[in-house]
């Protein structure tokens, strides 16, 4: 059996087995190509490497084309956006071999997968594994620093020693040929995008135009009548995945002004009875103040968010609140607070100028607000979800601003904002 063979039956066993991934995998074709390690698949094929193939069991060569589906099935082509392509197709990689491993498919060793990772979506992997990168290469940076410190300190010591040589032998000064090779080469190769570090399979991303939105479009009918086909005999992992992209969420704005409404009127009156229930025999107050109490908003200066998203968030808050009648307290906290600015209605725009750059904890935040005795109506806390929460849910409202994709808080509501 050659390699074409090979990858057909491959292709024809995962009709047979799944309805959901056999129809997605018929509507796509099947290009050879040597250029590429092992697998990449786009909105029109799978390509993929004879050698590669050849190297696998059938079984394995099935989970493989399995996986390269659920790149497009996650949307992860449209999901990328401008993170890093190798980072965010490792991240997909962690998700969909879960997916793929709980349900018993083959797939090569040495397949990404961690447990930790179970359950997470591809932006939530992606913002662990950006973080433990950053770390990494902060490590990296101070024994770079500390190894030129030391060179430093061996080329004033050779420089000393050659001043007394000098100072010896006065009366020859002709030769003096003090070549300093300190050139460094730093002649690095670039990094290879496509290096599948994850060994199952690429994919190709999508660039933002009119094509790229089409196809979006496109796969996002296609997967939804997939999945239509096989309903209730996927797994759970892979629905939450499948709705994740065919059922984008509501806009953060929307869900912001709708946390925010909830919480805004806080008098009732019997003076003006509410006669919306008055058909059915009972009457109800009315609420009549658009005033809030105070609004706590929470900033997490721990370094990872930007500027631009904080901008982009004082916009929008400042919207909101042009109205309603409402202080707000803007504390600025990494592990311990650095700042407190108060606003009214008539000092928006709110400006955010974050204070600090440590590491993070939530809990300052919250001590502070119990300690004054002053409960607020809400509090809202603009942060990447990575830090230490309070032991014990407060008596008011929380809502969480998470700019890096994770939802897992102990209490209170998300809402994941992006550019």
């Amino acid at each position: 059996m050659n390699t074409t063979e090979k990858i057909n039956k491959a292709r024809t066993r995962l009709l047979i087995d799944s309805m959901f991934f056999g129809s997605i995998a018929m509507r796509l074709e099947l290009i050879p190509d040597c250029s590429i390690p092992t697998m990449f698949i786009n909105s029109k094929a799978i390509k993929y490497n004879p050698d590669f193939v050849d190297g696998l069991s059938m079984y394995e060569l099935i989970g493989c084309l399995a996986h390269e589906i659920l790149h497009v099935a996650g949307g992860h082509p449209w999901r990328e956006n401008d993170r890093d392509h190798t980072l965010f197709s490792m991240a997909g990689d962690y998700v969909i071999n879960d997916i793929l491993l709980t349900d018993k498919f083959s797939l090569p060793a040495g397949c990404l997968y961690d447990k930790r990772f179970s359950g997470m979506s591809v932006e939530e992997v992606y913002t662990v594994l950006k973080k433990e990168k950053e770390e990494q290469q902060k490590e990296e940076q101070q024994k770079e620093e500390q190894q030129k410190e030391e060179q430093q300190k061996e080329e004033q010591q050779k420089e000393e020693q050659q001043k007394e040589e000098q100072q010896k032998d006065d009366n020859s000064g002709d030769d003096n040929s003090g070549d300093d090779n300190s050139g460094d080469d730093n002649s690095g190769d670039d990094k290879n995008k496509n290096t599948d570090i994850g060994g199952c399979g690429d994919y190709e991303s999508e660039t933002d135009s009119i094509e790229s939105k089409e196809n979006e479009i496109q796969w996002k009918q296609i997967i939804s009548q997939a999945h239509l086909l096989s309903k209730g005999s996927i797994p759970a992992g892979l629905d939450r995945m499948i709705q994740s992209f065919i059922n984008p969420e509501t806009p953060w704005s929307v869900l912001l002004r709708d946390f925010v409404s909830r919480t805004a009127k806080n008098d009732y009156t019997w003076t003006r009875p509410n006669t919306r229930y008055s058909r059915l025999k009972f009457i109800l107050p009315s609420l009549i103040s658009d005033e809030l109490p105070k609004i706590v908003i929470g900033i997490d200066t721990s370094g990872s968010i930007s500027q631009e998203l904080l901008d982009l968030f004082a916009a929008e808050v400042s919207s909101i609140f042009n109205d309603y009648d409402a202080t707000i307290e803007v504390i600025y906290c990494d592990y311990v607070i650095h700042g407190i600015e108060t606003y009214t209605k008539s000092d928006l725009p709110l400006k955010l100028s974050p204070k600090g750059g440590g590491g993070t904890s939530f809990r300052p935040v919250f001590d502070y607000i119990e300690n004054s005795g002053d409960i607020p109506a809400c509090l809202i806390y603009f942060t990447d979800l990575c830090g230490s929460f309070p032991e014990k849910e407060p008596d008011y409202p929380v809502l969480w601003i998470s700019t890096s994709g994770l939802d897992r808080v102990p209490f209170g509501d998300v809402i994941k904002i992006k550019l």
